[in-house]
């Protein structure tokens, strides 16, 4: 292996070391596309591309990465300095492997699509920070100057914290932010960190979404000051799930109470997770996805799904998508679900099945088969809170015209109680499916989003169909604005200028498209219209706090606007309709009210000033034309006024005179 600079014997040292390990791996993942945008960093791959050593003779480095990721049996180690990572590509960054700075060095990692630290990885540096904001040149100039980190805290991509951690401080900046075990956020001593002394762990989550879980004596206000109103959902004391082996151990305790640190795909399994038993726990998927091919012997089974049964349970924030269930010979009065055969007595909530895929072999003798989205069977007393369901179209036209099958794209089968909350509705929109087949209950599920009942806009079109966006990524975009076309003084913008910085590139995180080419210069209407890549992260777009699948920012540019608005009415009084204040009234005295304003004519050198502050755009009644949007300098050309003279700059109103 060779090193372009060899002025750090103890990175050398282990780095060599690594490099002896058996090359038989299959796969090895290491960072890619490095580039150096400050400081003099030199990066060297092993040999057997196993390993990645980065050395610079440099305080504070910033590298580009085209992605930073690791493989479970890779390795990236730096020196004793400081370096800030920023990804530029569309995936988020996985971290199964090992990323390790020296004992005195930072690491700094910015990725908008999302940082997943797995079971298997750890990263040891003694400061260590990890966000998804966007990266800001202030920001990179302050690491620069100083090395000290300090996000935007308005971070988009979630952050998973699973695996190790040695660090004496800790920066996580995300969307989410979900922690397996906080404990396990440790100094280089072994010992865990906390927040009892000082803010050793900073923790934000832009959608106020913070899932910790940890042993059931930590306490996460006192040790971490972790409170509700910054969005922690505690899960302490409850038993973490991260991988399919935990899944499937699921069946040795179905009473228990579980959350879902990641995104988790089981493969080929050929028994459901409870293994015919009945689950009467608790499972927070917190926003995660769970998927699936189960293909079982349906003889040996009365309940088919992801759980056979859920019996007195509460399933919540989970999505199943990409999933199959095939059965094998299946027996009379059998219930297939994508979550579940039966449900009984359980509660539901923000849980979406998405277009599962259901198949019967060798069994169309069955009779009574109750086949289902979410459940065959639904019985008892249930609750269905935001719950979305569909199955595939392949589905419908194996099981639609079948007299010894139930099909129901939520349910084959409902009796008993069903209260029906939220948005909750099927997604198969034939007209020959129905959202509950035999419907036995006075419960109405549609098959269509019903806005009304969205009212915490909480679903959003995506992929042609509304979906609840917090198993998204939010991405953050400016308020439509507008101005107006200044004749004497025209000026030309370009919108990038505005958007993007040496350090951010908005086309590298999702598709951007322009009705226009060129530059911002002439009256017209500017659209730049947002949306994900089709091979990349899967973002939502909030724009003046709403959600939107996808979303288009207008940069209206205006002309100057003549329009009468003094209308006489006595002699020496006219009514005069304004827009809401701020107003500059020259050369007049007003009483204002909401709703007009009554003006008396005065000593023509005394302008008055009516405003609310400075920034406000101003609506200026000038005689009898009303001249919008007009700036103060413009302003002061339109009138032939001294700009000292427009007190609309001081932010206060002029004299006696107040706002409506």
């Amino acid at each position: 292996m060779t090193f372009f600079k060899l002025n750090v014997l103890a990175i050398l040292t282990s780095v060599l070391t690594y490099n002896v390990v058996s090359t038989a791996y299959a796969q090895n993942i290491l960072p890619t596309g490095g580039n150096i945008l400050h400081g003099d960093a030199m990066i060297s791959v092993s040999n057997n591309q196993q390993n990645m050593a980065i050395i610079s003779s440099s305080n504070n480095n910033v590298i580009a990465w085209d992605d930073f990721s690791v493989g479970v049996n890779n390795k990236v180690v730096f020196d004793n300095n400081n370096y800030l990572n920023i990804v530029k590509g569309s995936k988020e960054s996985v971290i199964a492997g090992s990323v390790i700075s020296g004992s005195t060095g930072s690491f700094y990692l910015v990725n908008p699509n999302g940082i997943n630290v797995t079971t298997t990885g750890r990263i040891e540096a003694s400061n260590i920070g990890l966000s998804t904001s966007k990266i800001d040149e202030d920001v990179v100039n302050t690491f620069v100057d100083t090395g000290d980190f300090t996000p935007k805290a308005k971070g988009m991509g979630k952050v998973s914290l699973v695996g190790s951690i040695k660090t004496e401080n800790i920066i996580v900046d995300g969307g989410q932010v979900i922690i397996r075990d906080i404990e396990n956020i440790k100094d280089y001593n072994g010992q865990s960190i906390n927040n009892r002394d000082k803010e050793s762990i900073k923790i934000k989550s832009s959608i106020k979404r913070i899932d910790v879980g940890g042993n059931s004596s930590v306490d996460l206000i006192n040790d971490y000051k972790l409170t509700e109103d910054m969005g922690t959902v505690s899960h302490i004391g409850k038993k973490a799930i991260s991988t399919k082996e935990e899944m499937l151990n699921l069946k040795n305790n179905l009473t228990d109470d579980y959350f879902l640190t990641n995104d988790l795909d089981l493969g080929t399994i050929n028994s459901t997770v409870t293994d015919g038993g009945a689950f009467r726990g608790t499972f927070d998927g917190c926003y995660n996805k769970v998927s699936y091919n189960l293909d079982i012997q349906g003889n040996n089974a009365d309940n088919i799904g992801l759980f056979s049964t859920l019996d007195g349970a509460k399933v919540e924030n989970l999505k199943v998508n990409n999933s199959t269930i095939s059965v094998d010979r299946p027996k009379d009065n059998q219930s297939i679900g994508g979550l579940a055969g039966t449900i009984k007595d359980s509660k539901l909530k923000n849980v979406e099945i998405d277009k599962v895929d259901i198949v019967v072999r060798n069994g169309y003798n069955a009779n009574n088969l109750k086949v289902g989205g979410t459940a065959g069977s639904i019985k008892g007393t249930n609750t269905l809170n935001n719950v979305t369901s569909s199955v595939t179209d392949r589905t419908v036209e194996r099981f639609v015209s079948n007299d010894k099958v139930e099909l129901g794209s939520v349910a084959a089968s409902a009796q008993g109680t069903l209260n029906i909350e939220g948005v909750t509705f099927s997604k198969n929109t034939q007209e020959d499916v129905k959202a509950i087949a035999d419907n036995r209950t006075n419960a109405v599920i549609g098959n269509s989003f019903d806005k009304s009942k969205d009212i915490n806009n909480d679903f959003v079109l995506m992929d042609g169909e509304y979906q609840h966006k917090n198993f998204y990524t939010p991405y953050f975009v400016g308020s439509n604005y507008e101005y107006t076309y200044d004749k004497e003084n025209p000026k030309s913008y370009n919108y990038f200028d505005y958007i993007d910085n040496p350090y951010f590139k908005t086309t590298d995180y999702v598709d951007l498209n322009l009705n226009y080419t060129g530059n911002i210069e002439n009256i017209g209407t500017y659209d730049h219209a947002f949306n994900s890549k089709v091979d990349g992260t899967k973002f939502y777009f909030i724009q003046d706090n709403i959600a939107h699948g996808e979303v288009t920012q207008r940069v209206q540019v205006k002309d100057v606007e003549l329009i009468p608005e003094i209308i006489p009415t006595t002699e020496g009084k006219k009514d005069v309709n304004v827009a809401t204040a701020p107003v500059l009234m020259l050369p007049m005295v007003a009483s204002v009210d909401k709703t007009a304003v009554e003006v008396e004519d005065i000593d023509h050198s005394k302008p008055k000033v009516l405003t609310k502050n400075k920034k406000t755009t101003l609506n200026i009644i000038h005689y009898n034309y009303k001249f919008k949007d007009l700036l103060p300098d413009t302003l002061a050309k339109q009138l032939k006024l001294d700009v000292d003279m427009i007190y609309a700059l001081s932010g206060m109103p002029y004299g006696p005179y107040k706002n409506s």
